[in-house]
């Protein structure tokens, strides 16, 4: 889709100075704030949480950039998933669903009555089916595509190692993973074996699919044996994620890289995981899904069952609450489990691909492995309060998929790259990544949205907060997200989105 529209906002800016002003000067200033709404709703991405909960509806985060707004309006975010943010914009069937967020209470209701969120999160954007679903559940009759996307920040996605109580290694050893051996544990018995790319194969002495097996592949030494030939539990989360979309990407991509192996002379062609790439909660058999929600409860869950493997958002993987994960491998008995070892992977980051010919006159690569946090963090502080270790300045997947203007779909613009350490020239840069976006609406007064009074108040409100988070709030929510792309293209779209968002 490519449908242009005249911008015709005029966005206000109040300086500060008009604080020491004459009491004329002040009420004329005043006269010129917009009316912006308070009291509003959105839910979705649980991965935006910490973001929205920490820094960006706070009075020293959009309190203090408000724009056009005169006091800082209340907002409340839900934490639900990014499916579920999908669902209530009606971009899964063309039909609003407010009733999403039963306790949303308030003086603004959609034209049927219900508590709509002003916006909603999701760490997988709308493709353009779903973009034209979420136009035809405004009520717009003007073609004039309603839905506007924002990205708004990417965070890594850890991948989480739970051992089983009785299967241990030396406490601190780091666990450094390979694209491929990942994608063999995520595999399970979903495939048969071919050449030792289905999943974990048997060796040391253990079965396939077992702890044994694996940390004899990863070349880790066992302290303790007896349970190491207990089968691995996946961890995933039950309904529609963005995280889970992200972490799919990227075992497509680690699965599809066309590596030469110089040794073998062969290329290790892969292919499972092409078409696999879905957000909708579709697993190998193996995998173990209730009561993981959201992100964070998969996080708990994974902490609380020795045996288990997870994926999640990097602020909910080392938060201590949810079981404080961290790069070295520590004793836990987070939720009364069994005294057992918890780590998170270093994950390489220059698998690299290449043609036989330069397989042949370049020498092996030496893997290196990249910590999902930035700064090497060795201790439970600094892993939750340093940056993550995404990178956001050279675009590698994203520039053939960023979209022709913004209001083309952002879907399929992905920020993972099992070889981002070489093609982002950056050593230490994370390779499991993933963006998150805001979706509003460029008409809030359309017919099936807000009335026209509300719209106008809510629509300044939405646009304030937008200007703010991918303005000064890019950098206030460091600790937690990596800024999203910092190229022009990406500004202008982005620029020109927040400036479409209107009554």
């Amino acid at each position: 889709m490519n449908r242009h529209f005249k911008v015709t906002r005029l966005t206000v800016f109040v300086a500060s100075v008009c604080a020491a002003m004459g009491v004329a000067a002040m009420s004329t200033a005043s006269s010129a704030l917009a009316a912006c709404a308070s009291g509003g709703f959105a839910s979705g991405s649980s991965l935006q949480t910490e973001a929205w909960k920490k820094i960006w509806l706070t009075s020293t985060g959009w309190g203090k950039h408000l724009g056009v707004c005169a006091s800082l309006p209340t907002i409340t975010y839900t934490s639900t998933s990014s499916g579920e943010g999908l669902d209530e914009f009606g971009n899964n069937n063309g039909k609003l669903d407010p009733a999403i967020d039963t306790k949303n209470t308030g003086p603004y209701h959609d034209a049927e009555g219900g508590f709509l969120d002003w916006f909603v999160g999701s760490d997988d954007a709308p493709n353009e089916a779903q973009n034209l679903n979420a136009e035809v559940a405004s009520g717009d009759k003007k073609g004039q595509f309603e839905e506007i996307t924002v990205p708004v920040a990417e965070a890594p996605v850890s991948v989480m190692f739970s051992l089983p109580a009785k299967c241990t290694i030396a406490e601190g050893v780091k666990l450094h993973l390979s694209g491929k051996t990942l994608v063999q544990i995520w595999e399970g018995t979903q495939v048969s074996p071919v050449k030792g790319l289905g999943e974990i194969p048997a060796q040391g002495g253990f079965a396939a699919a077992t702890w044994g097996a694996l940390l004899t592949q990863l070349k880790i030494a066992i302290v303790e044996k007896t349970e190491c030939e207990n089968k691995i539990t996946l961890q995933a989360r039950e309904t529609e994620s963005g995280t889970s979309y992200a972490f799919k990407t990227y075992l497509s991509l680690a699965y599809d890289q066309s590596t030469y192996n110089a040794t073998t002379e062969q290329f290790e062609t892969r292919g499972l995981w092409d078409g696999y790439i879905t957000d909708a909660p579709t697993w190998p058999s193996s995998t173990e899904q209730k009561g993981n929600a959201k992100g964070g409860d998969l996080v708990k869950k994974t902490a609380s069952t020795p045996g288990s493997v997870g994926y999640a958002n990097t602020a909910d993987a080392v938060s201590e609450a949810n079981g404080g994960f961290t790069g070295k491998t520590e004793k836990s008995t987070f939720g009364t489990s069994a005294s057992h070892q918890i780590v998170l992977a270093e994950v390489e980051n220059n698998q690299g691909t290449g043609s036989e010919e330069v397989a042949k006159k370049n020498p092996p690569i030496t893997a290196e492995f990249a910590n999902p946090v930035s700064g090497k963090p060795t201790t439970h502080a600094e892993y939750t309060a340093n940056a993550g270790a995404c990178q956001s300045t050279t675009p590698v997947n994203t520039d053939v998929k960023t979209p022709y203007s913004y209001t083309d779909p952002w879907y399929g613009t992905d920020a993972s790259d099992p070889n981002i350490g070489v093609d982002a020239a950056a050593p230490e840069a994370y390779p499991i990544c993933a963006l998150t976006y805001v979706l509003a609406w460029h008409h809030y007064s359309a017919e099936d949205l807000f009335e026209e009074g509300p719209a106008e108040e809510i629509s300044e409100t939405v646009n304030s907060l937008l200007e703010y988070i991918t303005g000064p709030g890019q950098a206030e929510a460091k600790d937690d997200y990596d800024p999203i792309l910092s190229t022009p293209t990406w500004k202008s779209h982005v620029g020109l989105a927040v400036k479409a968002v209107e009554f």
